[in-house]
């Protein structure tokens, strides 16, 4: 921020401070877990890690959401600013002029067969089961799964998605079953798991430096190898963080 406003470190402390009235907020390396959520991860990962191994994994289609950011201020930041809401109106301009980047949100899934195409959600949707379902399940449905798995390998297919509302809703459920998708319902997957969901733990990372068609079948395959393992070290580690296990 200092160097982006030709300002020194301390000058830029004095400003949030002293005029724009913001606290430092050091961001938590990873996300919280309560003790219910550790329990819920505990009790599904073993099941979890049933379903995926001896490569059985390789009958799974992940998929998830991402938001990109269009300009310089794309990165991981370790810290945020919390402040109140009484700023003058000048400042309130600057921060949503200069300190918003544009953003876009992406929906992705791969396979050990391929990946899909990008469906980029509209600026200002919100995904609701009627989007979901819409916009990218049909598309996914329609163009995706014909090319990934074709013939009757179709009937040995899985989706694995998030417990997002619009990926948990019943309505979305029920259009699955209707479809004959089979998929990880809410009550079978692990929450609040990035840990234990490819797209997350590997492959968003790696679009930050490379592009989509670029993506190689190889580095898709090493994520998911690691699926079934990760899920063992969840329940091994009692539900709780593993990141100090994959060192």
């Amino acid at each position: 921020m200092a160097a982006r406003c030709n300002i020194s470190v301390g000058t830029a402390v004095s400003i949030i401070r002293d005029i724009i009235h913001a606290k430092c907020r050091k961001k938590r390396p990873v996300h919280r877990l309560y003790p219910a959520v550790i329990e819920k991860r505990r009790s599904r990962a073993w099941r979890m890690y049933r379903r995926l191994c001896n490569e059985k994994y390789k009958n799974y289609v992940t998929t998830d959401e991402a938001w990109f950011y269009l300009d310089a201020s794309q990165g991981v930041r370790d810290i945020y600013y919390v402040r109140s809401d009484g700023l003058p109106e000048e400042v309130k301009k600057i921060e949503r002029n200069d300190l918003h980047p544009v953003a876009v949100l992406v929906w992705a899934c791969v396979s050990t067969h391929g990946k899909t195409q990008l469906h980029f959600v509209e600026h200002g949707s919100t995904i609701t089961s009627g989007y979901y379902i819409e916009h990218i399940i049909e598309p996914f449905i329609k163009f995706d799964i014909p090319r990934l798995f074709p013939g009757d390998t179709q009937k040995k297919m899985i989706l694995h998605q998030d417990s997002a509302p619009g990926h948990a809703a019943k309505g979305t459920l029920s259009y699955m079953k209707e479809k004959k998708i089979q998929v990880i319902t809410p009550t079978e997957w692990l929450p609040k798991s990035p840990d234990a969901a490819p797209m997350d733990y590997s492959i968003w990372g790696i679009l930050k430096e490379r592009e989509w068609a670029n993506l190689e079948q190889d580095v898709i395959d090493h994520a998911l190898e690691n699926w079934p393992k990760r899920c063992r070290l969840i329940y091994y580690g009692h539900g709780s963080h593993i990141e100090h296990l994959l060192q």
